[in-house]
């Protein structure tokens, strides 16, 4: 099974997407059908830039060369928007960090999503990181950050994570990881 990157569409949100086409969640895929043992990085932002090790791997095992790869991570804005990807960063200028919560239960927004395009498409785009983006380009409607039912940021990722490696409840990249409310809706 293999999945095209959707146009403007975010690594994260691909892996996620081409996970769930195995029925598998996303550290499950990437750890056991890929043989990724260096996963750690799922856990900090995987779309910030990615490296040479991920980027080749991909270029192996799929389809994709390795510039359509490079253009799913947030680093393809370097020159545009900002010229720190020649260092690691943990966050960069014009892009939104990662929103999660904190151990001082500070919570972080970062992550956007227009409702109505992520109900349409089912995915997550690039563009909605940036810093500059306030509304969808497509429905012409604000951008939102957290779920409306319980207030918790958007991450995609931890929806999938629990103590059964195994199961999968839900098989859509758009509900909350915390109340399980659909954010679409």
């Amino acid at each position: 099974i293999f999945l095209n990157p959707k146009h403007d569409e975010l690594f994260s949100s691909w892996i996620c997407r081409l996970s769930l086409e195995y029925n598998l969640k996303p550290y499950t895929f990437l750890q056991n059908y890929f043989d990724f043992k260096d996963f750690k990085s799922l856990r900090r932002d995987l779309d910030l830039s990615g490296n040479d090790f991920l980027i080749n791997f991909f270029t192996d095992h799929t389809p994709l060369q390795k510039n359509k790869i490079k253009k799913m991570f947030l680093s393809d804005y370097s020159g545009k928007l900002f010229t720190e990807t020649s260092q690691k960063y943990s966050s960069y200028s014009n892009i939104l960090p990662l929103g999660i919560s904190n151990r001082e239960h500070k919570k972080q927004y970062g992550l956007q999503y227009c409702p109505n395009c992520l109900k349409a498409d089912g995915y997550y785009k690039k563009n909605w990181r940036l810093i500059t983006s306030l509304v969808c380009l497509n429905c012409y409607c604000y951008l939102k950050d957290r779920c409306s039912n319980c207030g918790n940021p958007i991450n995609f990722l931890r929806t999938f994570t629990s103590k059964n490696t195994s199961e999968i409840k839900d098989s859509q990249i758009d509900f909350c990881f915390e109340c399980k409310k659909k954010l679409t809706e």
